[in-house]
């Protein structure tokens, strides 16, 4: 699969004359993931909730207790959904399936109501191509646009 740079990317690089850092196994990322997040303070209480047996139990957390490389992909890929198509998220992620991948996607109120209003948004705009000026002008005021 080949992913474009980005200039900062692409100049990082070349300074480094072309030469990828030395990758470092995941366990490890994770470790410096959760320094980094404490270091500048990314400490804001969370829950987990597991469900043992037939019990729900919650556990609190420091954010920077559960940060991982898994947070950031997860975060990737619902802030690219919607914007960008599936199968091209499904590419840079790893997943196979789009119900794996649609699992995946973590969605918030916002971001459902975000979508909504989009898609809204286009469907009024293509409408509005159709009137005419003093019908456009009775819609807004009707719509308080």
């Amino acid at each position: 699969m080949n992913i474009a740079l980005n200039p900062l990317l692409e100049k990082m690089l070349r300074e480094n004359h072309n030469v990828l850092p030395t990758p470092i196994c995941n366990q490890d990322f994770n470790r410096y993931l959760k320094e980094l997040f404490q270091e500048i303070g990314l400490d804001r209480n969370v829950q987990i909730s597991r469900v043992i047996g037939k019990k729900r139990e919650v556990t609190d957390y420091k954010l920077y207790e559960i940060a991982s490389s898994k947070m950031g992909r997860r975060y990737l890929c619902s802030s690219l959904a919607g914007k960008v198509p599936d199968r091209t998220i499904m590419a840079m992620s790893g997943h196979h399936s789009v119900s794996a991948f649609h699992s995946y996607l973590c969605n918030t109120q916002e971001q459902e109501r975000e979508a909504v209003m989009d898609i809204w948004q286009q469907k009024y705009n293509d409408l509005l191509c159709n009137l005419t000026i003093d019908e456009k002008q009775a819609s807004r005021e009707l719509l308080k646009i």
